[in-house]
């Protein structure tokens, strides 16, 4: 939840590490701050400082919540790969 709560802010960031990202003139440095800086903002808006104090699932959650905030992942990357990987349950051939 508390994930959910930091959205707003945690858009602004992925925001500008886009806008950063696009820019040539912006050192890759500054892109790692703004990732650093995130990374932060999604430990501290759940009370920790590191990873490790969060629980299992927390932990998941927070890497999501990160790799989208950074672009590495896409709010549907995770439910189209479990689609892509589930056994079909019918083929029109069955039918």
């Amino acid at each position: 939840m508390a994930i959910a709560q930091s959205g707003p802010y945690i858009t602004q960031l992925k925001a500008a590490i886009e806008k950063a990202r696009g820019n040539p003139d912006v050192h890759p440095d500054a892109v790692a701050g703004l990732e650093s800086l995130t990374l932060d903002s999604l430990l501290a808006s759940q009370g920790v400082q590191h990873s490790e104090q969060l629980s299992v699932e927390a932990e998941a959650r927070t890497i999501q919540a990160y790799k989208i905030a950074t672009g590495q992942l896409t709010p549907l990357d995770d439910p189209l790969e479990r689609v892509c990987h589930e056994p079909q349950s019918r083929t029109q051939d069955d039918r």
